[in-house]
């Protein structure tokens, strides 16, 4: 998809990918942007302070594993947006901002990690992924210095092109 570039230019074209998706659902949940552009400025120190599986258990925690379940299952495949309709419950309530941003932007990182390490479809089971790399070090130290330059991207992009919350 991203060939023929460096890495660099890769990485930027995802974050960008990401936050088109993110654009696009802004547009259809009032304020989801915002809180999407709070986890992306925050979670990126997190990962240096406390350390990538840190991190992401503390995401999962936060995004429930019910609408971390939905955000996977939105993402339309080949358009890089996520179907609103899939995110809403039986009632046809949508989860809380905060929590559709915290899975959001773990799928993202999920995702993107996966991918760099060979193991697309991985991002699926945050657990899974958790201990498998907990289980290899080495797999590991590779995935958290991938994905610090991706976190950063991501970050200012966010800042760019998203709203501050309130």
């Amino acid at each position: 998809m991203f060939e023929g570039r460096g890495p660099q230019q890769e990485t930027i074209a995802i974050a960008t990918s990401c936050l088109e998706a993110v654009r696009d659902l802004d547009g259809k949940i009032e304020k989801f942007g915002q809180s999407y552009r709070a986890r992306a400025r925050r979670m990126a120190s997190m990962v240096y302070e406390t350390g990538l599986l840190s991190t992401i258990a503390y995401l999962y925690a936060k995004a429930t594993k019910d609408t971390y379940e939905k955000v996977v299952k939105a993402n339309m495949p080949g358009t890089g947006k996520m179907d609103p309709q899939v995110l809403r419950n039986e009632q046809g309530k949508l989860p809380r901002n905060e929590e559709l941003a915290h899975a959001a932007y773990l799928n993202h990182i999920l995702a993107y990690i996966s991918s760099k390490l060979g193991r697309d479809g991985q991002e699926k089971d945050p657990i899974g992924l958790v201990k498998t790399l907990a289980e290899n070090p080495v797999e590991l130290g590779v995935a958290e210095s991938l994905l610090r330059p991706f976190l950063i991207e991501l970050k200012h992009l966010a800042e760019a092109v998203l709203e501050a919350e309130e």
